[in-house]
């Protein structure tokens, strides 16, 4: 079905992955999330072609909604939701893995949450264990520049158009409250998953 009618393949991801979490059978949980394997397959993350330094509204409500997964089921659904990462750098999407990289450091300075940071860590390692270990590595080093490494004081938070059909998780409903929310900079959120990566991956 995913491969007949990719034309629709946000708003099926959108659906399901908020529906998901109603099901009360942990079985058929699993079974829902490998069925959005094929249409994670056909997903092409983009950047923003007014602010490149921005993943564009609708590949951030995919990465969003997956997050949100991750946090809710990832202590139970481990491979899954693994398999569910790796199928966005399938085939020749493996450049999807530097906007992936661009917006867990985009969100984590939004949050400033350390809840975040550690399954932010989480999908990167997912990221090195596939064929995109390369981009995902030039794409945080990148990233670790003199200017990247000063904190900013103060960042504003993103407020994204409404896409017609295609919703949108909380991901603060389920990290929780931080409210000191720690100052620090993109390249220092950069290096800690590089590090992270690094030991995963080992020499």
């Amino acid at each position: 079905l995913a491969q007949r009618h990719p034309d629709i393949t946000y708003e099926v991801l959108s659906e399901t992955m908020i529906r998901l979490e109603s099901v009360s059978s942990r079985e058929a949980q699993r079974e829902i999330f490998v069925s959005l394997f094929p249409w994670l397959a056909n997903v092409q993350l983009v950047m923003d072609t007014d602010d490149v330094s921005l993943v564009d509204v609708s590949s951030h409500i995919v990465l969003t909604n997956l997050f949100y997964l991750m946090v809710k089921f990832g202590d139970i659904f481990h491979s899954e939701l693994q398999k569910a990462w790796e199928q966005l750098l399938a085939g020749e999407r493996v450049y999807n893995a530097r906007v992936i990289v661009m917006y867990l450091l985009h969100v984590g300075l939004e949050k400033r949450n350390p809840s975040f940071i550690t399954y932010a860590k989480r999908t990167i390692v997912y990221l090195g264990r596939t064929a995109a270990l390369e981009m995902t590595i030039d794409a945080l080093i990148d990233e670790i520049t003199p200017r990247g490494l000063v904190p900013e004081k103060r960042m504003d938070i993103r407020q994204y158009d409404k896409v017609p059909r295609i919703r949108m998780a909380d991901i603060d409903h389920v990290l929780g409250a931080y409210p000191k929310r720690p100052e620090f900079s993109r390249g220092q959120l950069a290096t800690v998953l590089l590090v992270d990566l690094a030991v995963q991956a080992g020499p």
